[in-house]
């Protein structure tokens, strides 16, 4: 992936760009008709372009990946054990157990899911507040020890809406340095269905609480929950579209509310059915105890708009551009603009 910061009358200091590579390998075994096991290990180097001024997105390039980094600054990235899981069924109910990333499960979604092919913003990627905002219980990776517990509301009806919790590890939990006696928790039910315009849509409704995260304004421990909202819906045979939403009811971040929503063509229209282009918009609300510390302007908003092109099965090249108003809600600086490339191998 590369990036660049385009200079302009509201992007302090000079323009910069960033090259960042990461790799994934994962397996996934069946171990008989109602188990299976899965394995992902990444590798990457390169923290990606880091914005001159604050915002609310947690990063304008979610591809980045880099471990520790030594004396020197010289990245170290040896390879992550990413996940190892392990999942299986007991009549109606599906158990996963291992090391886990949260949104292979929750706040899925269709058409804004996947970094490596689609928006590369984080708050496009996943729930804001969840990510950006971390009150979901990941490292510093994005992963967790956890469960996950799913099954069918109505279990002798496979089309019936699916019931999901999680319990992941938090604070020192994920990284194995800690307690996992007071997890990370979500709830989720998932609704598919093709009633509306006769295509195929899904809604998942979910509600989190995370017990112990600090407040950045006092530096006092508390209880975060949360509700969100994501949304996907085939509209026509080559278009799609989502919306995202989220609202923090209690504990504070520099955020507490949020919503994103946009569309993804596929190059039917144009006479290639395998590009797809995609446009996203985003507005993050400031909380009162962040309006409280500073002087505002409005709300944060993001737009991205990429184009993946697929040269062949498993090659793609994907330019994307963004803007960024009012970063971090602030009159400090009236917008950041970045362009990228990102050049994708699939095997």
């Amino acid at each position: 992936m590369w990036q660049r910061f385009q200079k302009g009358e509201s992007a302090p200091g000079t323009s910069a760009a960033r090259f960042n590579v990461r790799t994934d390998l994962a397996v996934q075994s069946n171990l008989s008709d109602t188990s299976q096991i899965y394995l992902q290990v990444r590798a990457g180097h390169g923290l990606g372009l880091q914005t001159a001024a604050d915002t609310f997105t947690g990063a304008v390039n979610s591809t980045d990946f880099e471990l520790d980094k030594n004396a020197k600054g010289a990245g170290v990235s040896p390879v992550l054990l990413a996940q190892a899981w392990y999942q299986f069924d007991t009549g109606p109910v599906q158990w996963v157990m291992g090391k886990i990333d949260p949104f292979l499960f929750f706040d899925t979604n269709a058409y804004a899911d996947d970094e490596s092919r689609e928006f590369v913003n984080n708050v496009f990627v996943h729930n804001a507040l969840l990510d950006s905002g971390s009150d979901a219980g990941v490292d510093a990776y994005g992963f967790s020890p956890g469960v996950v517990v799913s099954g069918h509301l109505n279990a002798s009806n496979a089309r019936s809406p699916v019931v999901r919790l999680g319990l992941f590890g938090h604070g020192h939990g994920p990284s194995f340095s800690g307690s996992l006696n007071q997890p990370f928790s979500i709830l989720q039910i998932q609704f598919d269905s093709d009633a509306f315009l006769r295509r195929h849509g899904r809604c998942e409704w979910y509600v989190w609480r995370n017990p112990q995260l600090e407040n950045p304004f006092n530096g006092q421990w508390e209880a975060h929950t949360g509700a969100g909202l994501s949304l996907s819906q085939s509209l026509t045979d080559s278009l799609g579209g989502f919306v995202r939403a989220g609202r923090r009811f209690q504990g504070t971040g520099v955020f507490n509310r949020f919503v994103t929503l946009g569309l993804r063509q596929t190059g039917l229209l144009w006479g290639r059915e395998q590009d797809v282009a995609g446009l996203a918009l985003g507005v993050l609300n400031p909380s009162e105890g962040y309006r409280a510390s500073r002087q505002l302007a409005g709300n944060e908003k993001n737009v991205e708009l990429f184009y993946d092109w697929r040269v062949n099965e498993h090659i793609e090249i994907t330019p994307n551009v963004q803007w960024i108003g009012n970063p971090a809600a602030s009159n400090a600086v009236d917008h950041l603009n970045f362009v990228g490339l990102r050049a994708a191998y699939f095997f």
